[in-house]
């Protein structure tokens, strides 16, 4: 390459320079420019409006009218059955998640001019997880055919992803230069979610054989129920700066799965089922951290 004073001679010919530009120049522009024209078009004292934002918090189940769950072993070669109840109560838990929403405002990403009423409200993806493990109990078995009871021993351990789509309302206190809307922020969100939960049952019992009892223990494994949630959260957001707010919130969720499990019968060595159908009603206490952009 042929140095000339005045240019730097590690830099491409400019011929190259042309051609570089009109292979990959436009299609550059055509995916930097509209967000390089947002930026530029913000003013600096603009709330940023699209969000990030990251919670964990505490986790119980809630049981309504002390509900029991009910179901059935059979064992054929004796002719006989058990119903079992058994109070279906969950241990506490710690729940984490992630969010991304947005307020339809025209500041922030993606730079829509929404109409200045639509500020009050938003959208958000809500993603959570957390142990969904029944307490163990004790309870009472019916043998109908012997007019008999017995006692079982009921465990399962699970666990609740939730995916949803919440629609949010808010109200704006406390506003600034930073947050024009109010750094203060409390809001209402209603949506649908899809959940998916995992439960790993054991069960131990006894069997009457018609001179005595035969002790016997099932644990089928893990079956998984998704199955369409509510979801509520009322919540109060605190803007710390324009980019960053504190996030506390409580949130409702309810659903009702059903899990049926197969097992083979230790005493008849058949193929059986039984199935499960609790309800959950999910209480949770969030803290979270969200940036805007």
């Amino acid at each position: 390459m042929k140095k000339v004073r005045g240019e730097l001679p590690f830099l491409p010919d400019k011929s190259l320079l042309i051609i570089i530009g009109g292979r990959m120049g436009r299609k550059a522009l055509t995916g930097w420019l509209p967000l390089m024209l947002c930026l530029m078009l913000l003013p600096l004292h603009a709330g940023a409006e699209t969000y990030v934002e990251g919670y964990a918090g505490f986790v119980r189940s809630a049981t309504v009218f002390r509900e029991y769950l009910v179901f059935t072993t059979h064992h054929p070669s004796l002719g006989t059955y058990e119903e079992h109840q058994t109070r279906g109560t969950f241990l506490k838990g710690v729940i984490g998640g992630a969010k991304l929403g947005m307020w339809f405002t025209p500041e922030g990403f993606p730079c829509y001019p929404f109409p200045d009423w639509m500020k009050y409200f938003g959208v958000y993806l809500d993603c959570s997880y957390h142990r969904q493990d029944f307490r163990y109990r004790e309870g009472n078995s019916v043998i109908p055919t012997a007019s008999l009871n017995t006692r079982h021993s009921f465990r399962s351990n699970g666990d609740v992803i939730t995916l949803a789509l919440m629609f949010a309302a808010r109200y704006g206190f406390l506003g600034s230069d930073q947050v024009p809307f109010g750094r203060l922020q409390p809001y209402l969100a209603v949506g649908p979610a899809l959940m998916i939960t995992t439960q790993v049952v054991s069960v131990g019992s006894r069997a009457f054989t018609g001179a005595g009892f035969i002790p016997y223990a099932i644990a089928p494994g893990a079956e998984t129920a998704v199955v369409p949630a509510l979801v509520v959260e009322p919540g109060l957001r605190w803007m710390v700066h324009r980019n960053i707010g504190l996030d506390f919130s409580f949130k409702f969720r309810w659903a009702h799965p059903s899990f049926t499990f197969n097992y083979i019968d230790p005493i008849s060595t058949t193929k059986e089922s039984f199935t499960v159908n609790p309800q959950y009603l999910i209480l949770s206490f969030q803290l979270g951290a969200a940036y805007h952009f």
